[in-house]
């Protein structure tokens, strides 16, 4: 079996979520699970670790499942390493193949993306939940990820280098 868990990884604003979007387009036999979206089932859940907790063991649950029966897993989030090392294993168990990727771009413009966004969707970003999830997220390492620049390349061309990646094109 050549199931496949892909990790997008990164800041808020880093494109995870556009470039999850364009791979669900391009994918079969894949399922596409983010932290927003397992998050946002919990009614009157809020960006915290007590609700993301909750929302991790649904998508360790979730993953599990699919690739179990052979279905590939997108997963788009932020990730503590004991996340990303749970689902190692859940891809080991399973003889998956594992494949992460760090989407970067410097601060100010993770911030100018999230402010658009926000104003976009009628709800303004914290300036302090930004900082402290982009400091979080500069402590973590990613030498076992693959790095992608989002100010190099555009969602679309960072999606087909995913896919063509994953699908060994290139």
């Amino acid at each position: 079996m050549n199931t496949k868990l892909i990790i997008l990884d990164g800041a808020r604003g880093a494109g995870k979520s556009s470039v999850s979007a364009l791979l669900k387009e391009k994918m079969s036999n894949t399922v596409f699970v983010g932290l927003d979206l397992i998050r946002n089932l919990i009614t009157k859940s809020k960006a915290n670790d007590d609700f993301n907790d909750i929302a991790f063991d649904a998508i360790y649950s979730i993953t599990d499942s699919f690739i179990s029966n052979g279905v590939n897993v997108v997963i788009d989030s932020g990730l503590k390493e004991g996340r990303v090392q749970k689902l190692k294993e859940i891809a080991l168990k399973h003889k998956a193949f594992i494949f992460m990727y760090y989407l970067s771009a410097p601060k100010d413009v993770l911030w100018e993306r999230i402010q658009k966004r926000g104003k976009e969707r009628n709800k303004m970003p914290s300036p302090e939940r930004f900082d402290y999830t982009f400091k979080a997220q500069q402590s973590k390492d990613f030498s076992n990820f693959t790095e992608i620049d989002t100010t190099k390349h555009d969602p679309e061309k960072i999606a087909n280098k995913i896919y063509d990646e994953v699908y060994n094109l290139k």
